[in-house]
């Protein structure tokens, strides 16, 4: 990911749509590298990351949801995701989630308002969400940054 320039490209976002249009590229690109194009795989794997790129604010989204809007188990979904993209659709989802937040902290709005608007429904679990993947509270991470 650094060879390609990815933290630089992140860097450069200047909007929620725009790290989302730019987190897909970055997602495309890994796909490319280890699914073949047109396999079911690779179909099955970038619906899945479509339909979270279009709900991630819902907080009640999970892969249980995901995996029945596509009409497949779980356990399907999750290996599909991994094969295709090196990570989980969870932890995808939770990618989507923290970079949005992560755009929309330090503005106006408040730290509920911005875990509302990301899908986690609640500052407790935007906080333990950060706390897991970032190492530090949105606040630590607002502070740092």
């Amino acid at each position: 990911l650094k060879q390609a320039g990815v933290p630089d490209v992140l860097l450069g976002c200047t909007s929620v749509e725009d790290l989302a249009a730019r987190l897909d590229s970055i997602f495309d690109t890994l796909s490319a590298n280890w699914c073949p194009t047109g396999s079911a795989t690779r179909q099955l794997a970038q619906a899945a990351r479509s339909y979270i790129n279009a709900h991630y604010t819902d907080s009640n989204l999970n892969v249980n949801l995901v995996a029945d809007q596509l009409h497949i188990t779980a356990t399907h979904l999750t290996r599909s995701f991994q094969a295709c993209y090196g990570c989980g659709a969870l932890e995808y989802l939770q990618s989507v989630r923290l970079s949005a937040a992560k755009q929309l902290l330090g503005g106006d709005l408040s730290m509920r308002e911005i875990a509302m608007r990301t899908g986690y429904g609640s500052t407790l679990n935007m906080s333990r969400a950060f706390k897991r993947y970032e190492g530090k509270t949105p606040s630590e991470y607002l502070s740092k940054e």
